[in-house]
């Protein structure tokens, strides 16, 4: 049983949590559609009100928008970003961003965004719908504008592909290639011969996919070339390291500046198999105690594969 003093206070209680809920609820309302409206006319002020022009639009500056948009700027090249993420917006403007709010996919944005004049369109969009959705937009109201897109995985790529996107990256693809090669380096084969499998792995991956785009709704197909381009990697790797070791230079030019020291060379035989002259450059660079600190190398040279 409760007692009087008990029931008494118990009442108290009750009522005045009746009293000041329905205060608390109007002053949370009106709190709430203040800030709303504050969030609303902040999104407002980043629409595209007047036509936008540059070089470049950027359709979302994700991750990997950024970075693409942070290398532009990096070189002074104008680009105008859309994205549909108003607190992204409103952070990224924060940093000097010229971010505008929106959905990409609109036709009427992409005009005002300068689709009809730009050079490029970087289709950076995080959803894959949505990413096929603007490439259609852009290749029904605007065939002539280029552009490079990124893809979530290998289905997205293919999509994109088969709509006449010519430039398509995976997004891990280039990451992955070189965590593999830091794995075969750790495991003790040379740095140079890492790199040549990552290459030719590379080079032989794009070929298998790209041949996968005529028949990408096959699925039947699309699992019998899988296997076949697996089948052809092996045979690939047992050609292109076995015709004997080495490479063969020739005609080397020596630029020597105190620090560094380039080497231009021909590449002439690959093994003992005779192919045609391939040229590159080495750079080999000495540390402040006078030893090797980095070697570079760059150069086209491939195996001798038929």
């Amino acid at each position: 049983m409760i007692d009087g003093e008990a029931a008494s206070l118990l009442v108290a209680v009750v009522a005045l949590s009746m009293l000041l809920t329905p205060l608390l609820l109007l002053a949370s309302d009106r709190w709430w559609a203040a800030h709303l409206l504050a969030h609303r006319q902040e999104t407002t002020e980043h629409r595209i009100e007047a036509p936008q022009s540059a070089p470049v639009i950027i359709a979302g500056f994700g991750r990997y928008g950024q970075i693409v948009g942070r290398l532009l700027l990096a070189s002074d090249i104008r680009a105008v970003v859309l994205d549909h993420d108003p607190d992204q917006v409103e952070s990224l403007r924060k940093f000097g961003y010229k971010v505008f709010y929106g959905d990409a996919t609109r036709l009427d944005l992409l005009r005002a965004a300068g689709a009809g004049e730009a050079c490029l369109l970087v289709n950076a969009i995080d959803d894959i719908a949505d990413s096929i959705a603007l490439t259609d937009r852009v290749r029904e109201h605007f065939p002539k504008l280029p552009i490079i897109a990124r893809a979530r995985n290998v289905s997205h790529y293919v999509e994109l592909r088969s709509r006449g996107v010519e430039i398509v990256e995976r997004e891990t693809f280039e990451s992955a290639l070189r965590t593999g090669r830091h794995v075969l380096e750790s495991l003790g084969v040379d740095r140079f011969r890492a790199r040549e499998i990552a290459d030719a792995f590379r080079r032989h991956n794009l070929v298998t996919l790209n041949a996968l785009v005529p028949h990408f709704r096959d699925e039947s197909k699309v699992l019998s070339e899988a296997k076949a381009g697996r089948e052809e990697l092996r045979e690939f790797f047992a050609r292109f390291f076995s015709a004997g070791g080495g490479i063969t230079l020739e005609h080397c030019t020596v630029t020597e500046d105190g620090t560094r020291t380039a080497l231009e060379f021909n590449a002439v035989k690959w093994g003992s198999v005779e192919m045609p002259h391939q040229a590159g450059v080495a750079v080999y660079e000495r540390g402040v105690t006078g030893r090797l600190r980095e070697a570079r190398v760059y150069d086209d040279v491939e195996g001798p594969v038929e």
